[in-house]
């Protein structure tokens, strides 16, 4: 009943799955114009594991503090003597300059490229390129982009903080750690890069 009478008070309804978009359709029927499929796109190309010394993470997101872009930076920090890194951070925001400052202070520089958002079929080339996919947020609604993460094979680390974690099982296709932990965030990194086969083999595996 109450799902029913949430269901019924959303004016615009978008689905990123066409799986649950025809679930829906099939439960409560498509009386509405509202009702909007917006599908991600699963790349077609074989993710092929790459062996490559230097292991590639990934963040994609706008650089505010709800996203807490600063956890992942302080998480390389602690984990750069561990392992040979480079991060690519896409995304655009009020913290790009705290976030290049702390990188430049802290001898970081060698390992970050903080890129401008790009267009989708650039984007595309930073996933299939990537070994491990990062979202270290404080809070997320949705996490959408954990889902364009799997769907490319990536591993993905993030936080307990809503959304994301119910596309996350634990050792399977990814690690979830505490929100603004940054030595438990580069240490599931390090997990994830270890076991990069057996995860991205399951990153595609959505259901639980």
């Amino acid at each position: 009943f109450i799902n029913n009478l949430i269901y019924s008070r959303i004016k615009e309804k978008y689905f990123v799955s066409e799986f649950i978009y025809n679930k829906y359709i099939s439960q409560f029927g498509k009386t509405e114009k509202q009702i909007i499929l917006f599908p991600i796109d699963i790349p077609k190309e074989k993710v092929i594991f790459d062996s490559h010394k230097v292991k590639k993470v990934l963040f994609v997101g706008n650089f505010l503090d709800y996203k807490d872009p600063m956890t992942l930076i302080k998480a390389i920090e602690t984990i750069k003597n561990k392992i040979s890194l480079q991060v690519i951070m896409v995304g655009e925001g009020e913290l790009k300059s705290k976030m290049e400052k702390y990188i430049s202070n802290h001898n970081l520089k060698e390992i970050f490229r903080i890129i401008e958002p790009l267009e989708k079929k650039e984007l595309e080339k930073y996933y299939l390129q990537s070994d491990v996919f990062v979202l270290p947020s404080k809070e997320e609604a949705y996490g959408i982009v954990v889902l364009e993460a799997l769907s490319y094979g990536l591993p993905v680390v993030t936080t307990r903080s809503g959304g994301p974690s119910k596309f996350i099982n634990e050792n399977k296709n990814g690690y979830l750690v505490k929100k603004e932990n940054p030595v438990q965030l580069g240490n599931a990194i390090i997990k994830a890069i270890i076991n990069q086969k057996r995860l991205g083999k399951n990153a595609r595996i959505l259901d639980k």
